[in-house]
């Protein structure tokens, strides 16, 4: 027990030397990394971190309020103000917008138009107040009608222009009413009229017999113009007309042969090769009662013509055709119209800006072409 004790307390002091031994070791490490961290440290700290406080902006010194700088006067010159237009005293150009509407009881609208293409037969067709009836507010006293009949043997159009009595009451109903009245007619005779209608080849039809026809057509027009006075208890005069009509072969013909009859002034140009034609129509005159329906029958014109392509027809009135006597204003129209078609919008401004003259102008034209054109 006592050798055992021995030994512990031996080694237990054996255990002591090496532990104090340890922690010398132990200390003397602990010191030299004190040493190092010191020297690494101490410089860091030497040199003090500076620390900036931001101080609030200054206000914005405030300016006192600046007054607004006067107007300046305009001192740059306006131009002169349009001296206002003169009223016409010559005959005016037809080619102003009407200032006011007619107030008759048959007033009509100011211009209207119309047109097609009906392959080598071209159609266009206008009827216009003229400028002194618009400068006095008056309607338009003319009429035209463009009619398909299929009661011939092929297709056959009426072309029909009629003017009415400038002064007359009930003149433009009584222009529009013949017409109507006139392709009635017609339709009805159409079987006999076959003949002067149609392909220029064909035999010449009978005269005696086409005017007896014509005839025929007329008086029952000129009993329904009769009629009309009656019903607004007017005179003859006051729905007395003046008449042309052209009938024209429809299809694709080479050669055309065409019927025209007139009453009173109205008539036919022919362009051929951009060179006004002397027609026998009547000579340009003024509107007269005495040469109109429904009583002037017996100044009924006739006449059958043929057209070959190229070849342009212009049917007006009296007022109209007295236009061509113008030697400037059938040079613009030649012109405009040979050897192309104008649209309808460019046939209106020929019509309306080349011809001058005060009286309402109605025209219908028909172009022979080609095929294509």
């Amino acid at each position: 027990m006592n050798k055992t004790l021995a030994v512990l307390l031996g080694v237990s002091g054996l255990g002591n030397a090496v532990l104090g031994y340890l922690l010398y070791q132990l200390d003397r490490k602990t010191a030299v990394l004190l040493k190092e961290l010191r020297a690494v440290v101490a410089p860091a700290q030497a040199t003090p971190v500076p620390i900036v406080v931001k101080s609030p902006p200054s206000p914005r010194p405030q300016l006192p309020p600046q007054p607004e700088p006067a107007p300046q006067p305009i001192t740059a010159a306006l131009p002169p103000p349009k001296p206002e237009p003169a009223l016409a005293t010559e005959p005016m150009l037809s080619g102003a917008v009407a200032a006011g509407l007619p107030v008759e009881q048959d007033a009509a609208a100011d211009t209207v138009m119309d047109g097609a293409d009906l392959g080598s037969l071209c159609i266009r067709a206008v009827s216009q107040r003229g400028p002194r009836n618009r400068a006095d507010h008056r309607h338009r006293r003319d009429s035209y009608l463009l009619h398909a009949f299929r009661e011939f043997p092929r297709p056959v159009l009426l072309s029909a222009v009629a003017a009415g009595n400038p002064v007359g009451s009930r003149s433009q109903e009584g222009a529009v009413l013949v017409c109507r009245s006139l392709a009635t007619h017609l339709g009805a005779l159409a079987a006999p009229l076959a003949g002067a209608v149609g392909d220029s080849s064909s035999p010449a039809p009978d005269s005696a017999a086409t005017g007896d026809l014509i005839l025929t057509a007329l008086r029952g027009a000129a009993g329904n113009l009769d009629r009309l006075a009656a019903r607004h208890q007017v005179g003859t005069d006051d729905i007395a007309v003046e008449i042309a009509v052209l009938l024209s072969p429809l299809g694709g013909l080479r050669h055309r042969r065409h019927l025209l009859f007139t009453v009173g002034s109205g008539g036919l140009r022919t362009l051929r090769d951009g060179v006004w034609q002397d027609d026998d129509s009547p000579a340009a005159s003024a509107w007269s009662a005495a040469t109109t329906l429904p009583s002037a029958l017996s100044t009924l014109r006739w006449r059958v013509l043929d057209t070959a392509p190229g070849d342009v027809l212009t049917l007006g009135t009296g007022a109209t055709l007295r236009l061509f006597a113008h030697p400037a204003t059938a040079d613009a129209l030649a012109a405009a119209w040979h050897p192309a078609v104008p649209g309808l919008h460019c046939y209106l401004h020929d019509t309306v800006t080349a011809v001058p003259g005060d009286a309402d102008r109605t025209l219908i034209t028909l172009w022979h072409t080609p095929s294509t054109h």
